[in-house]
Order: structure tokens, then sequence, then C-alpha cells
């Protein structure tokens, strides 16, 4: 009688965890070598040798390297997933935070008789004061959520990139395993 198969996916979870452990948000907030990349270390010519030189990705590294391959396949599949839910959730993000506040500002125009304009000058010559504070910790929620869910995808895109990457160097390529036999010769 055959033993039955260990389920991986099950078994993969504690190094999943222990994988997105490294990959915190806050840490993308870190801009490496601020006064030479502005936000971003992608729009240097190297970003693969910058990506690949960071803590975490050394981390991961370590960690995947003393898995098998089907291990790291999985892992891959976890990450994808991972991608994928972040992407979907910074799109409803970003969509959110541009069409929340349009779709209030053109009811309320709607709604007052003089128009959002009058509405607004006839506060602000009233509440000079509110209103500023008012739109400051509007705008800085608004930016700082967006930041955030920046911040995840950035996350995720990296652990699945890094994950492709040692997966590549290992000889385990996802979908491209008989790439020869699609030439166009």
């Amino acid at each position: 009688m055959k033993s039955p198969k260990k389920n991986t996916a099950n078994s993969l979870v504690p190094k999943w965890e222990e994988i997105t452990a490294l990959f915190k948000t806050r840490s993308a907030f870190r801009p490496h070598k601020f006064w030479k990349y502005g936000l971003t270390s992608r729009l240097d010519k190297n970003r693969l040798s910058l990506l690949r030189q960071t803590k975490q990705a050394i981390s991961l590294g370590q960690i995947l390297d003393t898995l098998p391959n089907r291990d790291v396949k999985a892992l891959r599949t976890f990450a994808a997933i991972n991608q994928e839910q972040a992407a979907v959730g910074f799109r409803v993000t970003m969509v959110t935070n541009i069409t929340v506040p349009v779709g209030f500002l053109a009811i309320l125009h709607q709604l007052s008789p003089n128009g959002l304009g009058a509405l607004i000058f006839s506060f602000y010559e009233k509440e000079l004061l509110f209103m500023s504070v008012l739109g400051i910790v509007i705008v800085t929620l608004v930016i700082g959520i967006a930041l955030f869910a920046l911040a995840t995808l950035s996350q995720a895109r990296d652990i699945r990139n890094l994950t492709d990457l040692h997966a590549a160097e290992r000889g385990i390529y996802f979908g491209l395993e008989d790439m020869e036999e699609l030439s166009l010769t």
C-alpha cells in the first residue's frame, strides 16, 4: 500500500509566514539611497542587483536554498497569488480614493443652491482655520492610504520576483520548460 503524499501546500504555510514576515510593509517606506534614486531604486539600470542585495532578499534566498524544487515551485504559486491579491487591493484603494471624493463633491455640488464653489467660499469666509485643517487632514489621509497600498504591492512584487529569480538560478522555470520547442524555425 502506498503512503499518502504529503500535502505540500499545508506544510508550506509556516514557511510562507516566515517569508512574509521578512517583507514588512513599513520597510518599503525606507528608500535606499534616497539622494540618488528619489522615491524608488527601481529607476536605476541595476534593478535586479539592487533588489537582490537587500537584507530581505538574502534571507529569502537562505530559506529557499533549504527547500526542494517542488516546494520552491509551490511557494512561487503562493507568491503569485499574494501579488495578485495585493494588486487588486491596490486598484480598489486607488479607485476608491478617487471615486468617493469626486462623487461626494459632485453630489454636494448638485445639492448646493448656488453650486459647490459658492458653498465652499461661504464656508471658507467663516471658518478659514477649520476648512484648512480639514482639507489638510483629508489629503494626508488619502495620500497615506495610497502609499500604504503601494508599499504592500511593492513588497508582494518583491517576494514574487525574488522567488522567480531564485528558482531560475536553480533551473526551475514556470511555463517556459518547452520554450525551445516553440521556436519559429
